[in-house]
């Protein structure tokens, strides 16, 4: 179990950035420290054969194993003092370098293919060629149906249109007299 947990905890230290990467590799030491309930970790990039790192900075992650806890919220506030790093929340910084620069970026936004237009009303007196309109406008229905749909405003005319038909049928509804709204 432990050595599943530390090779978790070192990909996710992996993946964070290098200014965050020192802060959670203690996190790491802590959270092993936790689970064996033994002696100081060793060290957990013994792991990966794949590089070769010097003593200077083994002996610095010795070290940073050795500490206690109270010692480790003292380094972690001194690093953050001398290198002005800022706290973010833990799902922030849990998160991916590239995937947190996406976060961070406005989403763009989706062309929109498809509309939908309601007739949300009419004028005075142009009832009547606004229910012509409607009538045209909408295959296989009556005179009565389009009355009763102009009159229960606002209702659907058209759906899932492109923007030049439902520019069309707007201009031609309003020509009429209607008010109407493309969504």
């Amino acid at each position: 179990q432990m050595h599943v947990m530390s090779n978790r905890l070192f990909a996710l230290s992996r993946s964070l950035r290098p200014t965050r990467l020192f802060l959670s590799i203690r996190l790491n030491a802590c959270a092993l420290r936790a689970l064996s309930q033994e002696a100081p970790l060793q060290n957990l990039a013994a792991e990966s054969e794949e590089k070769e790192f010097s003593p200077k900075i083994r002996q610095l992650v010795d070290d940073i194993g050795q500490l206690t806890l109270l010692e480790a919220a003292d380094l972690n506030q001194l690093l953050k003092k001398t290198f002005n790093i800022s706290d973010m929340p833990l799902s922030m910084a849990a998160m991916p370098a590239n995937a947190q620069e996406q976060a961070e970026q406005k989403p763009v936004e989706e062309e929109k293919t498809e509309f939908e237009v309601k007739l949300m009303g009419f004028a005075d007196g142009k009832k009547a060629k606004v229910i012509k309109e409607i009538k045209a406008m909408i295959e296989g229905i009556n005179l009565v149906e389009a009355k009763k749909l102009v009159e229960s405003t606002p209702q659907s005319i058209k759906k899932g249109v492109g923007k030049e038909e439902a520019d069309e049928v707007k201009n031609i509804l309003e020509t009429a007299g209607a008010t109407v709204e493309i969504v």
